[in-house]
């Protein structure tokens, strides 16, 4: 546990200040922790909900085509 976070912040705000990541280095290191949050079991379900986004975004697209006709 962190005891104090606001000096941690300082800390991580300085350090990634001095250090320069390339492109690819940032993109593997998220491919790393991406890969370690799998393994975790703390990433949910992408899809789940989709059905009800689906639905509301079809609803609104229906409103935006009835306001453009009038």
């Amino acid at each position: 546990m962190v005891k104090n976070p606001e000096a941690l912040r300082k800390f991580e705000l300085a350090y990634l200040k001095r250090r320069k990541l390339s492109r690819k280095k940032i993109f593997q290191l998220m491919d790393s922790l991406w890969e370690e949050a799998k393994t975790l079991g703390v990433l949910g379900d992408p899809l789940k909900g989709i059905e009800t986004v689906i639905a509301m975004k079809r609803t609104i697209n229906q409103c935006f085509k009835k306001n453009l006709r009038k």
